[in-house]
């Protein structure tokens, strides 16, 4: 049967609701793992974020599809086609009916506190203000996040609050992005995957004295299969490679048998590699202990 599905296809998928953020600074982030400390640290201080939600949410870029129309053109035709322009929104239920989450929902809303009491009231006019900079909604991926970061942000539908008996209330939003440039030329919104970090799996690696003065001789665990071989680096400190690496500059290919030359005390990590790509499957490290 043909199929789609694949060993790796596991590894690619989203995964479960994620959460919405307002003004979330992710441009320090390089990886998926630093992200969501930072995520957790937000959720922790009841920062950035509009809380619970309830039935997931929807992301939506939809292009402005113009066919250009002229005598004798028939059905669609490549270059003939036109993108006026996108529509971009992120659509979901909050679920935390909070003083910030209904200004939210309602646009163009005012708030204002008086000892334990706060008033919202809602406007006609729509200020530079009431649009969100940043509507940011990240979820987990097999092997990392994604990030979806909506431009200026406004909840297009109104306040839409549900209340139910035996239940909680529910406040529906649409936000739709607007760029902040007239002259534009790119929707409004960034898109951007976050990988894990992918720590190769360990290899242990023993160090003991070689034959020779000044050579060690090495022993690893596991060991290499018929298409994969040895790579090393040894210095004062070496940094163990991720999964992938691709190990060439610098490292130092090892029969897996004869000593090695290396300063005692030194410390020396050990690379198992595809023999046709080079890289990294496993990796490992040791105190030289030298001749």
């Amino acid at each position: 049967m043909i199929k789609g599905a694949r060993a790796t296809s596991f590894q690619k998928l989203q995964l479960n609701a994620g959460a919405f953020l307002k003004n979330f600074n992710y441009a320090a982030y390089a990886d998926a793992d630093a992200l969501k400390a930072a995520i957790r640290t937000a959720l922790a201080s009841d920062t950035y974020v509009l809380g619970l939600t309830q039935g997931g949410g929807t992301f939506q870029a939809t292009p402005a599809i113009r066919p250009i129309e002229g005598d004798g053109l028939r059905g669609n035709t490549k270059g003939a086609t036109l993108n006026d322009g996108w529509q971009v929104k992120l659509t979901g239920t909050m679920k935390e009916i909070t003083a910030d989450n209904m200004q939210l929902a309602g646009m163009c809303a005012d708030k204002s506190i008086s000892g334990r009491m706060t008033t919202l009231t809602l406007r006609n006019d729509i200020a530079d203000t009431d649009y969100i900079p940043h509507l940011i909604w990240v979820g987990d991926t097999s092997r990392g996040a994604v990030l979806i970061d909506l431009s200026n942000a406004l909840n297009t539908t109104g306040i839409n609050m549900t209340f139910t008996d035996k239940g909680e209330g529910t406040l529906p939003f649409e936000m739709l992005a607007h760029s902040d440039d007239l002259d534009a030329d790119e929707a409004p919104v960034t898109i951007i995957l976050f990988a894990d970090l992918t720590v190769a799996p360990a290899l242990l690696v023993y160090s003991v004295e070689g034959a020779t003065e000044g050579d060690t001789r090495i022993a690893v665990t596991p060991q290499a299969t018929a298409l994969q071989s040895y790579k090393y680096k040894t210095a004062a400190t070496v940094a163990l490679p991720d999964a992938g690496d691709i190990l060439t500059t610098g490292w130092t290919a090892w029969d897996g048998d004869a000593d090695i030359t290396a300063v005692d005390g030194n410390e020396i990590v050990v690379a198992i590699v595809t023999t046709a790509t080079n890289a990294c499957v496993y990796a490992g490290k040791a105190i030289v202990n030298a001749q």
